[in-house]
């Protein structure tokens, strides 16, 4: 957000800028941002902290999705359908059986029935990565919900 306040000079506020590209997310005319965290095209999907970029139209995308409660399935359904290419967003949730999924420093604080587990994924990374995360998911894991976006 800073770097585009300070394309501008001092009357342009980060809140005026703010302002604008949730207002232009997602139209069709020129030009078109979306929240870089996600790649949503939605204004609604922006959250205070997520930045913004500029969306590219001419990238040579694929994108994997998965919504469902048997890692197995994952698994097969990455098999076949997984293309080369690196990561350009994607997020992964799911929920773990007990304290599973906490944090040492807050293991024992208190009793906990199940622990859902949130990853945002760094942009520019091998699809071998999520090859690799998808292999070593708990097969416990339920309620797993997965959305990557992917440059070739």
């Amino acid at each position: 957000m800073n770097k585009v306040t300070d394309r501008f000079d001092d009357s342009v506020t980060e809140y005026m800028v703010r302002t604008f590209l949730l207002e232009n997310i997602g139209k069709d005319e020129e030009p078109e941002y979306v929240v870089n965290t996600t790649g949503s095209d939605k204004a609604s999907d922006w959250v205070p902290g997520y930045p913004f970029r500029k969306a590219d139209t001419e990238a040579d995308t694929w994108r994997f999705e998965y919504n469902g409660d048997d890692v197995a399935v994952l698994r097969k359904k990455w098999r076949d359908e997984h293309q080369a290419g690196e990561v350009e967003v994607g997020d992964v949730t799911f929920m773990l059986p007990d304290r599973e999924g906490i944090p040492s420093a807050l293991q024992g604080t208190a009793d906990v029935e199940r622990t859902q587990i949130s990853l945002t994924l760094q942009s520019e990374q091998d699809y071998t990565k999520v090859q690799d995360m998808f292999e070593r998911m708990p097969d416990e894991a339920t309620s797993i919900k997965v959305e990557i976006s992917f440059q070739r």
